[in-house]
């Protein structure tokens, strides 16, 4: 908590406990706090708060920056400041999120990846691509698991990419990432199959937890995936895909 550098603050919000209505958010902050407790001096550099709701701190430390983007919420130069003498850090589209990118990390992460690895998946939500998850992570609580036992996707960037499904098939990669753990704990089975859609699609191999589907027409098909336990008959789940080619 002393000059911390490189940290990144996405897509959060901060609520006061029992604040009232008319004044719910809480802060986030970086700032020279001076003598505060045993001296603390500045909390960090390089600290980026991207698309938060809070009210907000963003100090610049000599020789460094501190940047506040897309972020909603009162800016404290003044109430709530230790040191309201330095510098202000660099504030951009103050008042509105910025809604192309609404999370920095999973955007670089995409960037990184691509839509058709793995990985990228596991990391992020569905929801979580489309908007923010504050409401849900609130009503949750810690609780158990969080949203679904699985997780569908598809590679989104090779939508764009598909040829001429009059003249030749276009393929998509697919797959589901299994959350629950009493099922990962077991020898289980998968079953891709198609629920809907404007002609028959084609599975490479429909028993695979990733594999390709194939297109022959254009339109919106509703794909699924069934996994279940090879050992107990109560852990199966069944999730759809929706894809739009």
């Amino acid at each position: 908590h002393r000059f911390s550098t490189g940290l990144l603050f996405d897509s959060m919000r901060a609520e006061r406990a029992n604040a009232p209505n008319s004044d719910p958010l809480g802060s986030f902050n970086v700032q020279n706090r001076k003598e505060s407790g045993s001296g603390h001096g500045w909390t960090g550099a390089q600290v980026m708060f991207w698309n938060l709701e809070a009210k907000t701190i963003c100090d610049a430390p000599n020789a460094a920056m501190n940047w506040a983007v897309g972020c909603i919420g009162d800016i404290m130069d003044g109430e709530g400041s230790r040191s309201p003498e330095e510098p202000r850090g660099i504030y951009q589209s103050h008042g509105s999120h910025i809604p192309d990118i609404r999370s920095l990390f999973y955007s670089q992460l995409r960037e990184r990846l691509g839509t058709d690895n793995e990985a990228y998946h596991y990391s992020c939500l569905r929801p979580q691509k489309n908007g923010f998850i504050w409401d849900q992570l609130e009503n949750w609580g810690g609780d158990g698991l969080f949203l679904d036992e699985l997780v569908t996707w598809y590679d989104e960037d090779a939508v764009a990419t598909l040829p001429d499904l009059e003249s030749q098939f276009g393929s998509l990669t697919v797959g589901v990432i299994v959350r629950d753990l009493n099922l990962l704990g077991t020898p289980f089975s998968v079953q891709w199959f198609q629920r809907d859609g404007p002609t028959a699609v084609s599975f490479a191999d429909a028993s695979e937890l990733q594999t390709t589907v194939s297109f022959t027409e254009y339109g919106r098909y509703v794909l699924a995936v069934t996994v279940a336990s090879r050992d107990d008959s109560a852990l199966s789940y069944t999730q759809r895909l929706v894809v739009r080619v």
